[in-house]
């Protein structure tokens, strides 16, 4: 084993945590979304205007960041956005699938 010494440099190595509440794996499946989507949250925003939603990028901004989880109407407007199931929106992203 290799003694650290206090100039010892370390190298972390980042790794990927499931989200833990639903609020949190709906807005991780959304932004792994817009990510493969090359989607930014005015483009997100610019589509759901297109389907009858009124909003703006701040209020994309707000959901993205909220701790509160997300209302079934928002769910829905996501899963019709993205060509999704609802439930692939509340499901952990190692669960998610194409189908």
């Amino acid at each position: 084993m290799r003694r650290m010494t206090p100039n010892t440099t370390v190298e972390l190595v980042p790794i990927e945590v499931e989200p833990l509440t639903i609020g949190d794996r709906f807005r991780a499946n959304v932004r792994r979304l817009m990510r493969q989507q090359n989607l930014s949250q005015a483009g997100l925003a610019e589509r759901l205007n297109e389907l009858g939603k009124r909003s703006q990028q701040s209020a994309v901004a707000e959901l993205l960041t909220s701790t509160s989880s997300p209302r079934a109407d928002w769910i829905e407007l996501m899963a019709r956005v993205f060509g999704v199931r609802e439930s692939d929106l509340l499901e952990s992203q190692s669960e998610f699938s194409d189908e």
